[in-house]
């Protein structure tokens, strides 16, 4: 489901209530209490931002001079194919622009950068990018808010041989090694994979089906 940023949503259960009370994006109001049950609307917060320099796909810069991630997603990186291209669509959509920007669970990125997602018109550019091909799917635990709505433009993408998804894929392998807390698989041969031992003869499409990322190590 997506949610615009003056969006609402509705939950029925204190222990929902609990969870959902930790997560910077929402403000909670108190509807109702009725038979012990709370009743409660989530207002996401929308924070007015102008665009002034679309750094690349997924990176761009407000006139305050903040960086902006975009969550959810990874687009080619300089030098890559269709690197020019995803850059390109954002420009076209947003540069100079005042969009919305939300938060997930987490503000900021090692780099100091913001993370979120921007919206125009209440559409998700983040989606969009993913939605036309010129980006993956690339989830952070827990910064997880729109991540299978983003899958599903994925697949979407995917079927359709969609920017990216047109290039040949990679060699495949008969077993690959999976990180099911970070979303991710690998070559059984990646370094990155030695944290974990799960391993999948599931085919490469199958886990890209189930929400998984290829590794931007071994790109697998």
């Amino acid at each position: 489901m997506i949610v615009p940023p003056h969006g609402r949503l509705f939950f029925e259960r204190v222990a929902t209530l609990r969870i959902l009370l930790k997560t910077p994006m929402f403000r909670w109001l108190v509807l109702a209490a009725i038979g012990g049950t709370i009743i409660i609307t989530a207002v996401v917060i929308a924070r007015p931002v102008t665009v002034t320099e679309i750094v690349d796909g997924d990176t761009v810069r407000l006139s305050d001079g903040e960086l902006v991630r975009l969550l959810g997603i990874d687009t080619p990186e300089h030098g890559e194919p269709f690197f020019a291209e995803a850059t390109e669509f954002l420009a076209r959509r947003i540069d100079g622009r005042q969009v919305e920007l939300t938060f997930d669970y987490t503000r900021r990125d090692h780099y100091r950068r913001l993370l979120g997602y921007l919206w125009l018109d209440d559409s998700l550019i983040n989606l969009h990018i993913v939605r036309n091909g010129l980006a993956r799917v690339y989830a952070w635990p827990p910064d997880t808010l729109h991540y299978r709505t983003l899958v599903r433009a994925q697949t979407e993408a995917r079927r359709h041989k969609r920017g990216i998804w047109s290039l040949p894929a990679p060699e495949p392998e008969s077993l690959y090694v999976i990180h099911t807390k970070r979303f991710r698989f690998h070559r059984p041969d990646c370094p990155a994979a030695a944290a974990t031992s799960t391993t999948s003869t599931r085919s490469r499409d199958s886990l890209l089906d189930s929400g998984l990322s290829a590794c931007r190590s071994c790109r697998p």
